[in-house]
């Protein structure tokens, strides 16, 4: 598996306080409304993940819809899965894991 760092050194981060899980279930739910492929999409959440975080919504939901995009033109009639978990965690940050799967090529 390959991590990716998104942020280059010109980036800058606008985190406000937000709910992790309900901005997850506002992309999947719209990109269920536009589903063009038949897919079944599904969440798997972490609910030891904090119920407030600081988060770049913008930054994340525009990297969670260009990933769960290039995974729906690859998927038809298939299942594609988004899986947030809790690595670790102190007393100043959580380290949380984001996975995309799909039954596609």
């Amino acid at each position: 598996m390959k991590e990716y760092n998104v942020l280059n050194k010109n980036s800058t981060i606008n985190a406000i306080e937000n709910n992790l899980k309900f901005l997850l279930t506002n992309i999947i739910n719209s990109f269920i409304l536009k589903n063009e492929n038949n897919n079944i999409i599904i969440l798997n959440y972490d609910e030891n993940i904090s119920k407030s975080l600081l988060i770049d919504d913008f930054k994340l939901t525009q990297v969670l819809i260009n990933i769960l995009n290039n995974a729906s033109k690859f998927t038809t009639n298939g299942t594609i899965s988004l899986a947030v978990e809790l690595l670790n965690t102190d007393e100043q940050k959580e380290n949380i894991n984001f996975a995309i799967q799909d039954t596609g090529i």
